[in-house]
């Protein structure tokens, strides 16, 4: 919505060339295919010059004619934007585009190897069981206080080692999960279990202690981490709170350590986050989170602000550090295709509520929800021959408010499917023999 509204302040005085400057960068994929979709009507009908800066080439091929790729301040190649993508002739070019095709694999072609799956019949590291999570709003200054339902009755589990990725657009519960389970916000109802033991009636002593086993890495590489420490003292501070009896020279093998893990030099131990790249920022995170050796990391829109080279590093560094740690791994993200090179299992949320869990091979090559096949079908493709139908075809319309869901599923209102049972009954948590979950009432007659 506010990115529709700055498009519209651009186009008030109606120029004749409109730049836009990453305009859907860490946009969720439908809302992301639906400004596309949008600027690509803008050019057509209006005649508009559009000059798009983007590090995600599905986003060129789907709506530009000509394309710039562009690298240490220079122009390495132009021409037709068909003709770039099927023939690239420098090697940087050639680079982009791998990396940006990676993500569409076949699902039967992970990204990396997970660690040994759990012993059968071994209890799960992680259970979330009927988790509801309630934010209390304001409503102007007079106003009356409303409810509103970020999560509702989410259950799940989670195998030692396993890691499971969790999609949807934006607000539909997801960096809300990640909290709720590492206990960063109160229950409305539910509970969560960790090796055994119900996180929400632990004292804050023991909790605290627990909290060297489970790390989180934020979304935004340079506002989560502090701008007056240097790297060697961020990346120290959990060192400060669970490891206080480490000797001075046991505490730098440790962050030097740590560097050394996610491919940064100890020589940037003693630099500041504005003098980093964003790459290097988050790669800084991910040393703070695993220097204690976690045994649940969350990661929380890890890759969102990165561009396609970034995201490719840090995503080839949390497979290594999977195949290196028994952890596990609980993988928030709008990008459905990157979810797919790093993920067992996959569970799809919205306006809070569970649509779809199943194991990524089968989310991906059979999705019964049709949730998931909107997300999947929003994914942009660099291949200029393909995306623009893609770009047609995007689905409209905003999710409805959580304050005021819609009755029955709460899907219906954009849902092509919807018939008079969805707006009557919430839809049943349906386990298939497969391993599949799905809430959805016409799935069967869907195929």
């Amino acid at each position: 919505m506010r990115q529709r509204v700055m498009i519209a302040i651009a186009l008030s005085g109606e120029p004749q060339l409109l730049i836009a400057d990453e305009p859907t960068t860490a946009l969720d994929v439908t809302v992301q295919a639906q400004i596309l979709a949008l600027l690509a009507e803008l050019k057509r009908e209006r005649g508009l010059a559009l000059v798009l800066i983007t590090h995600d080439p599905g986003v060129v091929a789907g709506i530009a004619d000509r394309v710039s790729v562009m690298r240490d301040g220079r122009i390495v190649e132009t021409g037709a934007v068909g003709a770039i993508f099927r023939s690239p002739r420098e090697p940087y070019t050639r680079k982009l585009l791998r990396e940006a095709r990676g993500p569409h694999l076949p699902a039967d072609a992970p990204h990396s190897s997970p660690p040994a799956p759990a012993a059968p019949g071994a209890p799960p590291a992680l259970e979330l069981a009927g988790v509801s999570v309630r934010y209390t709003i304001g409503r102007g200054w007079l106003g009356r206080r409303a409810k509103l339902a970020a999560l509702s009755e989410v259950s799940l589990e989670l195998a030692r080692g396993e890691a499971l990725g969790v999609v949807g657009e934006s607000g539909c519960g997801k960096s809300t999960l990640v909290r709720a389970v590492l206990q960063l916000l109160p229950l409305h109802a539910g509970r969560v279990v960790w090796m055994g033991r119900a996180l929400g009636g632990l004292p804050r002593s023991a909790l605290r202690s627990l909290r060297r086993d489970l790390q989180i890495i934020f979304q935004d590489p340079f506002g989560s981490l502090d701008p007056r420490m240097t790297v060697g003292e961020i990346v120290a501070e959990p060192l400060e709170v669970h490891a206080r009896d480490f000797t001075p020279a046991a505490h730098a093998a440790a962050v030097a350590a740590a560097l050394s893990q996610v491919g940064l030099g100890a020589e940037l131990s003693s630099r500041y986050p504005h003098e980093l790249s964003g790459g290097q920022c988050q790669r800084v995170g991910i040393a703070r989170a695993m220097i204690l050796r976690p045994q649940l990391l969350a990661c929380d829109e890890p890759l969102s602000a990165l561009d396609v080279s970034t995201q490719e590093q840090i995503l080839t560094l949390l497979g290594e550090l999977r195949r290196a740690s028994p952890m596990c791994l609980l993988f928030v993200s709008h990008n459905v295709a990157l979810v797919q090179r790093l993920c067992e299992r996959v569970l799809v949320l919205y306006l809070g509520r569970m649509m779809e869990l199943a194991p990524a091979a089968a989310l991906y090559s059979r999705p019964l929800h049709p949730y998931t096949r909107e997300l999947l079908a929003a994914v942009p493709v660099p291949d200029p021959d393909i995306q623009p139908a893609r770009l047609e075809r995007a689905g409209r319309g905003e999710p409805p408010s959580p304050l005021t869901p819609p009755s029955g599923c709460v899907y219906r209102t954009r849902c092509p499917h919807a018939a008079a049972v969805c707006r009557e009954r919430i839809p049943t948590w349906e386990k298939l023999p497969d391993g599949h979950y799905v809430a959805c009432h016409r799935w069967r007659e869907l195929g």
